[in-house]
């Protein structure tokens, strides 16, 4: 059975009408929710409370003041100060914390209320994480019922990942760009030819750009995803039989990465030369064939509640994502509905994410070849993102009444969710 795709390629993304309620929901409802939380805990931004916990008190606030003092007053101290010994660069360190546009919202507040300018700048956040959380299911896939589509951006907007490292907002906005690079994506393979004019020649180069800009550690992390996911999908769509056309969209994907890494090297160059002489140049890592976590000790973080503070600095990565929609993925391989050969190629990227959490080469790969130092498993949002595409899938078919199970696949999905 050939399932439609319903991707909607036949006109510029700006020229199709939008429906403006769900997607102010999906910004305020993961936004609200979150802010919420630390009030009810008496952690209010403007009051005698403080968000600033871990690094967000130790480190990040000094920088955000150092931002908020010099970048209007004195840009080159961004850039080099002679306070680092007897001079030094801070590409670096401005490229990896503070290169987001939505810092600027620090110059809204008074420099005594700096604490509650992070606090909005990460509520903003988690709000536009659900905001193109939801732009991509809602553009992706054909649902009956808009609240499906919520639904999922909220899920992506407050998962596991998002949950435990809201203090490092500089990660944030990869999750934010996530969605639209992976629609990008989707555009390019599923358009029957090269786009040759309009947004869709150049969303994929903005958002690759945005990317790397925004912040290169995180950024590196979705770029391997997303091109792991392009690959996948170019072998799984129907029209791409064609080799020729194939070697074309793959031509054309290398050639606006490259673009938009020169477009981006006046920051990620000097940041690269830098790493070289600083961090990358004073760690070794013994490169070997070791699990630093038992690949069976993951499946704890596929349920609510398994975090706590120890596991910043010595525990597993976080890439909940909801327990209930864990039964629509696992209906998903499942389903016979859907081609064989999808399902395989998405289960071996599942496998290939799962492991590279816990098989030391592969975290050295996701982690620019350093072990990360506390909060493991940086780019474990991907992981969640990825799971709930194919959740999507599902519920798309679903709905509809295609996409059902014998009761003997239910009975293997009830087992193991109670292994």
């Amino acid at each position: 059975m050939v399932i439609k795709r319903h991707i909607r390629t036949n006109q510029p993304i700006k020229h199709q009408k939008r429906n403006w309620p769900p997607y102010l929901l999906s910004f305020l409802v993961p936004s609200l929710l979150f802010t919420s939380y630390f009030f009810y805990r008496g952690v209010v931004p403007f009051g005698h409370s403080s968000i600033l916990t871990v690094d967000l008190g130790q480190q990040y606030i000094d920088f955000f003041a150092f931002y908020r003092h010099n970048l209007f007053t004195h840009p080159s101290n961004l850039l080099f100060t002679f306070s680092k010994g007897l001079g030094g660069t801070l590409i670096g360190t401005f490229a990896y914390y503070l290169t987001s546009p939505l810092n600027l919202l620090v110059f809204l507040f008074p420099e005594s209320q700096l604490p509650g300018a992070i606090f909005v700048i990460i509520s903003c956040k988690i709000g536009l994480i659900g905001l193109t959380g939801y732009h991509y299911f809602k553009r992706r896939f054909n649902f009956k019922q808009t609240r499906i589509a919520l639904a999922l951006a909220v899920s992506y907007a407050l998962s596991g990942y998002v949950i435990t490292n809201n203090f490092n907002l500089m990660w944030l906005d990869s999750v934010i760009l996530l969605p639209l690079l992976v629609l990008a994506v989707d555009y390019l393979v599923e358009s029957p030819t090269i786009p040759s004019s309009g947004i869709h020649k150049h969303n994929l180069l903005i958002v690759l750009s945005l990317t790397w800009f925004s912040n290169f550690y995180t950024g590196m992390m979705i770029i391997l995803f997303t091109t792991l996911y392009f690959l996948i999908r170019l072998c799984q769509y129907s029209h791409l039989k064609n080799k020729g056309l194939r070697w074309q969209k793959l031509r054309f994907y290398v050639v606006q990465n490259f673009f938009s890494g020169m477009l981006n090297a006046v920051v990620l160059l000097p940041t690269f030369l830098e790493l070289l002489q600083g961090k990358a140049k004073s760690t070794e890592n013994i490169f070997n064939l070791h699990f630093s976590v038992q690949p069976q000790n993951l499946l704890a973080k596929l349920f609510s509640g398994s975090f706590d503070f120890d596991e910043m600095s010595q525990g597993m990565p976080n890439f909940y994502f909801g327990a209930i929609l864990l039964v629509f993925l696992l209906a998903y391989f499942l389903c016979k509905q859907f081609p064989i050969k999808e399902r395989l190629l998405n289960l071996g990227l599942i496998v290939f994410l799962l492991l590279s959490m816990c098989f030391d080469p592969l975290i050295l790969l996701w982690h620019a070849g350093q072990f990360p130092t506390w909060y493991p498993g940086r780019f474990s949002f991907v992981l969640s993102f990825f799971a709930l595409i194919l959740v999507a899938k599902y519920l798309e078919y679903w709905q509809s009444g295609s996409a059902k199970l014998s009761p003997n696949k239910i009975k293997v999905i009830g087992l193991i969710l109670l292994a």
